[in-house]
């Protein structure tokens, strides 16, 4: 059954994350407050980072060393992903489809029924909101975060990417493990 302290019966933690993982689809639908808050935190975070790494841009250009495999570094970035298509002027229209992809991505997260699965996609949005307002209001978003391995460096990304990232990421591992049941 587990380990019992005080008188309350606790599954050991293998069990707990096994249950999860198999029980991630609830009956009822995902609150919509669980995406809604996950979101607007994300983008808050997202804006609040870039906002002060904007500010103090004079102190990043020359980058600032956090760790010995972490950079904080300014960068603009008019293109898509890691810098590709920066030569052309788009960044407008890239704004503009990320709001659009955003609009789709929240009819989806509207017929989840599957929490990890919410998850995933929220950040998604999250992330795809955050880089659309920058590229609509700025015409540019900021990347600041530069991981690397002695000279070899990732290219600089943000919370946005990340929150992106990471959602796919979510929402990949989780439709490929429901299919593999």
């Amino acid at each position: 059954m587990g380990i019992v302290l005080d008188r309350v019966a606790v599954p050991p933690l293998i069990d707990k994350l096994k249950s999860f993982t198999s029980r991630a689809v609830v009956p009822e639908e995902v609150p919509e407050s669980f995406s809604s808050k996950l979101i607007f935190t994300i983008v808050l975070i997202d804006q609040l980072t870039k906002g002060y790494v904007n500010q103090n841009s004079d102190l990043l250009i020359k980058t600032v060393n956090i760790f010995p495999f972490l950079n904080f570094v300014f960068v603009t970035n008019t293109g898509v992903s890691f810098g590709l298509l920066s030569g052309l002027d788009i960044t407008l229209y890239l704004g503009i489809i990320s709001i659009i992809i955003s609009i789709f991505l929240f009819r989806w997260l509207i017929n989840s029924k599957d929490l990890v699965e919410a998850f995933g996609i929220s950040l998604i949005i999250a992330g795809a909101i955050g880089n659309g307002i920058d590229r609509i209001i700025d015409g540019y978003v900021i990347d600041f975060i530069d991981i690397y391995y002695k000279s070899f460096h990732w290219p600089s990304f943000n919370i946005a990417d990340s929150s992106i990232t990471l959602g796919v990421v979510t929402y990949f591992y989780r439709n490929l493990t429901l299919k593999a049941k």
